[in-house]
């Protein structure tokens, strides 16, 4: 009989087997390459302070972005959201625009978890 000690390694490597393959199939099925080089480039393009966000936003969430053409709410946010972040201040926006222009899904929702990321 295995003991309890060896029934928990078990699951803990069953556990990281089935989290990788599950970010294997996640990267096959939505288009990513899931070489390390890529994996590699794709995390330093998400860490760009200039350009990471937009390249975080279009490249894990096209979903959100269904226009071709930004709007130009979404350009002022990809350019300014990561300055605040850069900056040695506190610093406030306050954007106003109509319903239906993703301020709360690129403002606040995929903002914070680039910024998270």
């Amino acid at each position: 009989m295995a003991s309890k000690a060896s029934l928990k390694t078990f699951r803990e490597k069953i556990a990281v087997i089935q989290a990788e393959l599950r970010d294997r199939i996640e990267s096959a099925s939505c288009g990513l390459d899931g070489s390390p080089a890529a994996i590699k480039q794709r995390r330093e393009q998400v860490c760009d302070p200039v350009t990471g966000f937009r390249f975080f936003v279009n490249t894990y969430f096209p979903h959100h972005v269904i226009h071709r053409e930004t709007s130009e709410l979404h350009e002022y946010l990809f350019e300014r959201l990561p300055q605040m972040v850069a900056s040695p201040d506190s610093e406030n926006d306050v954007v106003a625009a109509p319903r239906g222009e993703a301020k709360t899904t690129l403002g606040q929702q995929l903002f914070d978890l680039w910024c998270v990321v």
